[in-house]
């Protein structure tokens, strides 16, 4: 395991799911009412001003995926409870 990878745990993962967290709840807001209107314009006004985060999430996708080579019991379960909160964040935004 390389030494980056030990200090920084399970960081990017974490970052990465921030982000697709934040791209799957706008995706329900807008598309709640079960169509996509000019209402939805101020959720996608919302996820653009985010989008410098949101791309910074996806940066280090390559040691996320070196991370996820090297986790242990509680990386992993820290990673299912995110897991659980983007979909119970995915949930309540319908």
């Amino acid at each position: 395991m390389s030494e980056e990878v030990k200090e920084l745990g399970i960081s990017e993962i974490l970052e990465a799911l921030t982000s697709i967290e934040k791209i799957a709840v706008a995706g329900a807001k807008v598309y709640s009412d079960g169509k996509i209107s000019t209402s939805d314009l101020t959720v996608l006004v919302d996820l653009a001003k985010d989008s410098g985060a949101i791309l910074e999430g996806f940066q280090d996708l390559d040691l996320a995926k070196e991370q996820a080579k090297n986790l242990n019991e509680e990386e992993v379960i820290q990673i299912v409870v995110k897991v659980m909160s983007v979909v119970k964040a995915i949930k309540d935004a319908k």
